[in-house]
């Protein structure tokens, strides 16, 4: 009997943890939106010199903000994908009890990787 709570309890947080990657992934693509939104937004209503100087010395334009928007918007995107798939891996593996802690770290990484690129420009935007 044991046994099957120990699996429950498993099943239960690998949903939780599936639902925080879904929170997470909401947020990326809702600030994603606001940022090009407001960035188009802004352009439309920038008539005096601070707003002229902020949004016509950005630099390149992969830098701007419509671009920033896309980088967050794909990235929820694939941070709904990537939990999708890790937690049927991971349901799969707590059912047939074979799962193992992941002994590789990578997509850790990249996903902190991806995340400070965009904080970076974010930054930079901001600063600018």
């Amino acid at each position: 009997m044991a046994d099957v709570e120990a699996r429950a309890s498993d099943h239960l947080a690998n949903e939780r943890t599936f639902l925080a990657w879904l929170r997470t992934a909401l947020a990326m693509i809702s600030l994603g939106i606001a940022l090009s939104k407001f960035a188009g937004y802004v352009e439309d209503k920038a008539t005096t010199d601070e707003a002229t100087r902020i949004l016509g010395d950005i630099g390149p334009k992969i830098l701007g903000p419509p671009a920033l928007g896309v980088g967050f918007v794909s990235f929820g995107v694939l941070c709904t994908l990537g939990a999708a798939i890790f937690y049927v891996q991971r349901s799969k593996a707590i059912s047939e009890a074979r799962f193992r802690i992941g002994q590789s770290h990578w997509w850790v990484w990249g996903i902190t990787g991806i995340v400070m690129i965009l904080g970076a420009i974010g930054v930079y935007w901001v600063a600018i």
